[in-house]
């Protein structure tokens, strides 16, 4: 065996520094929140017809909040998923392509064949299980993520396509809370940089903006690639206007 191929497998470090910069409503209010950490009061608009709070909701509800997320250190939409009780996520595709279900559903092929990914309550896919194109290979997940519902069973089944097991909804921020993050990950032994931003800012009390991202460069993980196998990044914006009876928002 040579020593190239005896070289040990090390598992990848990676160094954060996270640079927050908020107001002091954005700062209360997240205080508020670390003290409620079921939020049971909070309401909850994935796979309902119409908005219900957890404590009155009778099907199986599992939120986590943008700081809750932060704490697991997750870098992509699989590893978040395995902090929600109930289901399974297997990134074996690294990145994306991953294989997701929930309890007492079995993992059939590969993705998530009975499982709806969503944004903002938008489908990514009708369909979970596409060879090599499942839905999780077109989020990515970053500071724009407010928090994330997941709904197994219940009214899932009737409410969105190819969810009998549930639905899983990533909701982004919208700038009503005025602040931002800076966010900055580097590899310790393995090539591989990423920087993250997000700031939201209220124009006046009915309009609101938020924009976020990130840009990523290096090997992609602790294999020698010899080469920068990622060089790009995400743009995420949208800007709201409240009116008496309701909303407009344009994404981008």
């Amino acid at each position: 065996m040579s020593a190239k191929n005896s070289k040990p497998v090390i598992r990848p470090l990676a160094l954060a520094i996270m640079a927050v910069i908020s107001s002091q409503a954005f700062a209360q209010e997240k205080a508020a929140n670390d003290n409620t950490p079921l939020n049971l009061d909070a309401i909850i608009v994935t796979g309902q017809p119409q908005g219900i709070s957890k404590m009155k909701s009778s099907v199986s509800i599992s939120t986590m909040s943008d700081e809750q997320i932060t704490r697991t250190g997750a870098t992509n939409a699989a590893e978040i998923l395995r902090s929600i009780p109930g289901i399974r996520s297997e990134s074996s595709g690294g990145e994306g392509n991953a294989n997701l279900t929930v309890r007492g559903v079995p993992l059939s092929a590969g993705g998530a064949r009975y499982v709806q990914f969503q944004e903002d309550g938008l489908p990514i896919l009708l369909f979970g299980d596409i060879a090599f194109g499942t839905a999780d290979q077109f989020l990515r997940s970053d500071f724009n993520v407010d928090r994330l519902e997941v709904i197994r069973g219940g009214s899932a089944s009737t409410m969105a396509t190819n969810s009998p097991g549930g639905i899983v909804n990533f909701i982004s921020k919208t700038g009503k809370d005025t602040g931002g993050a800076l966010g900055l990950t580097y590899g310790l032994d393995h090539r591989q940089t990423r920087y993250d931003f997000n700031y939201g800012a209220k124009d006046n009390d009915k309009t609101y903006t938020n924009i976020g991202g990130f840009f990523r460069y290096g090997e992609g993980g602790p294999r020698d690639a010899g080469m920068n196998v990622e060089n790009g990044g995400q743009l995420k914006a949208n800007i709201t206007r409240e009116f008496d009876g309701g909303y407009v928002r344009i994404n981008f």
